[in-house]
């Protein structure tokens, strides 16, 4: 199942790749290296409308599931992402080469179950020098985890 343009999602900027309060675009990046040894395909991501909540109780319930499945979250902020318009963005200024999707994912790496796990598909490692940036460029917001 692949998430429709109206829906938003929530991305973990972990602390080492904040700088001077600014989330550099390495938040964003897929890892070249995950724990099993080959390139990240997916970036991971929550979906907000999920929890049909308010705003401040959709960041805290992701914040607790992050906090669940063991990711740091000290000095993390969690970035708030419209779909279709990272979608566009990316799509018109890539002059169509790369078309975004954001695609449900099963949390393979602990028994916690996280319905809100999706992951952004359409592009790899090879593109970390472009892609990252342009989704970091459309952040609707930034949510401190503490």
């Amino acid at each position: 199942m692949c998430l429709n343009e109206n829906s938003s999602i929530a991305r973990r900027c972990r602390e080492k790749h904040i700088h001077n309060g600014v989330v550099t675009s390495k938040a964003f990046q897929l890892r070249q290296k995950t724990k099993e040894g080959k390139p990240e395909e997916n970036l991971s991501v929550n979906w907000i409308e999920y929890f049909q909540a308010s705003e401040s109780e959709i960041i805290s319930r992701i914040i607790k599931i992050w906090i669940q499945k063991k990711l740091e979250v000290k000095g993390a902020q969690l970035a708030k992402i419209n779909v279709g318009k990272m979608i566009q963005h990316v799509k018109n200024e890539t002059n169509g080469k790369f078309n975004l999707l954001v695609k449900k994912q099963n949390h393979k790496s602990s028994q916690i179950i996280d319905e809100s796990h999706y992951g952004i598909i359409g592009f790899s490692v090879a593109d970390n020098n472009i892609i990252p940036r342009l989704i970091r460029d459309i952040v609707d917001s930034y949510y401190p985890c503490e």
